[in-house]
């Protein structure tokens, strides 16, 4: 009747136990989900925007840009690093959770010893075989948090890789892009070189004919050198910015990556973007930054309830004899408890919580620049398109009189009223200005990539799943 009493009571102290361990007395409170400086609107976004559900960089390049990504993001050296990243925190939050449960262990040996002393021999055997167990009661919480704090590490990981995929696909458009316009531009400036050679030729017979002096027909010369050079200059440029896809997708320098769009592609409508506060859902570093906050303070939870005493539970049973054939006739079985606590520890603990709210408040204020830093990267790539554009308007205008111009000239050529030679110039000068449109058309569909790499992607969610 004792025993049974002794081990009801046993059974009652591990559940009351095991519900204590249920709650975290030092759960961190919910904290503001935005900072208070956020603004409630983006004053350079229109109000409306159409939704697009499509990958963002579809929109740019459609078929080509798309091959390129898929081969990036199965090769690039960056991503498999941030992969390997959230494998390595996945396994580490199976290592920290594992202390929430018992552990269980096995023994087993067996021993045969021979001893010849005064002419006598004697042998001696032994065998045993036996588990030993282990718990500690979580009373405080402290592994919980623990292992709370490590999950919440290991979502950050993740989110890092999505943020890693995403600056992947803005760095390979940002490198199509620029392959593109300068393939645009190498076209434009071999027509230029033509122009320029049909100059220096008229020019020179016209120096010839006394009708030019030296100095004319140097400057047309040095004309025709400078595109030359400028030529050149686009095929060193074309080169290293496919090497540059070539590294950023895994492969060697030289591989066979091509890129054969000949035109820039036309902008489609701005991505949806809400307000500001839409960020904290689309912008996976944000989330990244806030996962890591709810990890401090978490580890501040852990730190207060380790100044706590802590509990622990032990047991083993095993058999044990000197001959094998009777190891299941001998059996022990043993239960334990003990409780650690801190008497005097010179303030480590107390430090230690210190240092965890510390850390705590340091990645708060890390949050809160990443929140900020996102809305002004929002806010820069808004204003770098609509000042861009203004900009390809004036050049467009330009570009416009000086077709008048050149019309002008074409007709006062064929009137006789001027020679071909001013309207080989008027026409070279206006191929200067389809040059400095390619890099303006460029530049405002760069500013659209950083918009769309600040906006998170704003890509499906099949997009960013994780392998």
């Amino acid at each position: 009747m004792r025993t049974c009493s002794t081990s009801l009571l046993i059974a009652l102290a591990l559940l009351a136990c095991t519900m204590l361990s249920s709650c975290s007395p030092f759960a961190p409170q919910q904290r503001e989900p935005q900072p208070k400086s956020l603004p409630t609107t983006y004053t350079l976004y229109p109000p409306t925007a159409p939704h697009q559900e499509i990958p963002w960089w579809q929109q740019l390049g459609g078929d080509e840009l798309d091959q390129l990504m898929t081969t990036a993001f199965s090769g690039n050296f960056t991503l498999r690093q941030a992969w390997s990243r959230v494998e390595q925190a996945r396994a580490t939050t199976i290592i920290t959770g594992s202390d929430l449960w018992p552990s269980l262990d096995y023994n087993g040996n067996a021993s045969h010893q021979h001893q010849y002393k005064d002419d006598q021999h004697t042998r001696t055997e032994s065998f045993a075989l036996g588990l030993v167990g282990s718990y500690e009661i979580d009373l405080w919480g402290r592994i919980r948090s623990q292992t709370t704090a490590q999950r919440r590490e290991q979502q950050a990981t993740e989110e890092d890789w999505r943020t890693a995929r995403i600056t992947l696909s803005s760095e390979i458009a940002g490198n199509w892009l620029n392959s593109v316009a300068l393939q645009q531009q190498y076209t434009i400036i071999e027509r230029q070189i033509k122009t320029a050679t049909n100059i220096v030729e008229l020019t020179q017979l016209r120096y010839l004919e006394g009708q030019a002096t030296r100095s004319d027909l140097v400057e047309r010369q040095q004309e025709l050198h400078q595109f030359e050079q400028s030529r050149l200059e686009l095929e060193q440029n074309l080169s290293q910015y496919r090497y540059d896809l070539c590294l950023l997708s895994g492969l060697a320098p030289g591989a066979d990556i091509q890129v054969n769009q000949q035109q820039l592609p036309a902008l489609t409508p701005l991505p949806p973007v809400g307000v500001p506060a839409d960020l904290l859902a689309y912008r996976p570093d944000v989330r990244a930054a806030g996962l890591r906050l709810n990890k401090g303070d978490w580890l501040v939870a852990a730190a207060r309830a380790d100044r706590l005493p802590a509990m622990r539970l032990s047991a083993d049973a095993g058999y044990s004899s000197t001959r094998f054939a009777d190891l299941f006739d001998n059996w022990l079985a043993n239960l334990a408890a003990s409780v650690t606590g801190p008497i005097f520890d010179a303030g480590s603990r107390r430090a230690k919580v210190t240092r965890a709210r510390a850390e705590a408040d340091e990645l708060l204020a890390a949050y809160e620049e990443t929140v900020i830093t996102a809305v002004n990267e929002v806010e820069s790539a808004l204003l770098d398109e609509r000042k861009i554009s203004e900009q390809l308007a004036a050049v467009d205008q330009q570009i416009e009189r000086r077709h008048q111009s050149l019309d002008n000239a074409y007709i006062r050529y064929l009137n006789g009223d001027d020679d071909y030679l001013s309207y080989l110039i008027v026409k070279l000068s206006v191929d200067t200005l389809q040059r400095e449109r390619v890099q303006k058309q460029r530049d405002k569909l760069l500013a659209r990539v950083a918009l769309h790499r600040a906006l998170g992607g704003t890509t499906t969610n099949s997009q960013n799943r994780l392998q």
